[in-house]
């Protein structure tokens, strides 16, 4: 394995902000969660999709910020990472 390569034997913790209604659904703002290393954004959705139905709703309309900066879901995460998963919301 050279150094561009990740172990994904390896586990990172990553903070996850919600918002919204996923907030609401999941009963809170903020968590830390491990995954493997070497995890990009669309992985970290597919995961989640499995714990929190509900983000499978809002996945064509969901906006996601790294370290407080929209990202694409091709990004991949670091140690210490803040990912927040932001839905649409409307309001009159």
């Amino acid at each position: 394995m050279n150094n561009t390569e990740t172990d994904p034997r390896e586990k990172i913790e990553i903070k996850v902000c919600w918002f919204s209604v996923l907030a609401e659904k999941r009963g809170l703002r903020e968590e830390t969660l491990e995954f493997p290393s070497g995890i990009t954004v669309e992985n970290i959705v597919d995961s989640l999709t499995e714990s929190l139905p509900d983000i499978s709703k809002y996945k064509s309309s969901l906006r996601i910020a790294i370290n407080k900066e929209y990202a694409p879901e091709n990004t991949t995460l670091c140690h210490g990472d803040e990912v927040a998963f932001i839905t649409p919301v409307s309001g009159g």
